[in-house]
């Protein structure tokens, strides 16, 4: 098993980490919050924005990539993908409790962003341990990463606000 691969299955874990954790904290969220919070956007208020949410995507690549260039590099990366799991965890576990199945969507559109994240840690901890790893490539994968990142991103932050118009008021809170 190749180093890059090896990589990708602890990213995978980190952020398998992150997502349970999330997950266990919004189960542990009173209903009244996660309740006021969706009735709000129930009301007509649906404000799912797109620059928002690329500007976290960014953020996020930032995190990932200048992490391959500092000596605590592993641990910026791991936090980063572990804090990436928390929310969509969270977020995930969220939109299921207070809306049931009429969710799944929603709920697809906020995950579907965790494999770019994935391979983007890998990618940097490959940079980070071997000796041999050419710098052009990571630029490479790091362009691409942030070109696919960023369009996921797009495109989900419009698909979830058009899902989220025709799905919040029908639910009832």
């Amino acid at each position: 098993m190749s180093r890059g691969y090896k990589w990708m299955i602890i990213a995978g874990t980190v952020f398998a980490a992150g997502l349970c954790a999330g997950a266990f904290a919004a189960v542990k969220t009173p209903p009244e919050t996660l309740y006021d919070y969706f009735s709000e956007l129930g009301g007509g208020d649906i404000k799912i924005s797109t620059a928002p949410a690329v500007l976290n995507a960014l953020l996020v690549w930032a995190v990932l990539f200048f992490s391959a260039f500092f000596r605590f590099g592993a641990v910026t990366t791991a936090l980063a993908v572990g804090v990436r799991g928390f929310t969509d965890g969270y977020a995930v576990t969220s939109i299921l409790r207070i809306m049931g199945a009429r969710g799944l969507w929603l709920c697809f559109f906020d995950i579907l962003g965790a494999p770019v994240i994935i391979l983007m840690a890998a990618s940097v901890m490959c940079a980070l341990t071997c000796p041999g790893e050419s710098g052009a490539r990571y630029l490479a994968r790091s362009g691409l990463f942030l070109l696919l990142l960023v369009l996921e991103t797009a495109l989900c932050s419009v698909a979830a606000g058009a899902v989220a118009k025709a799905v919040l008021p029908q639910v009832s809170f």
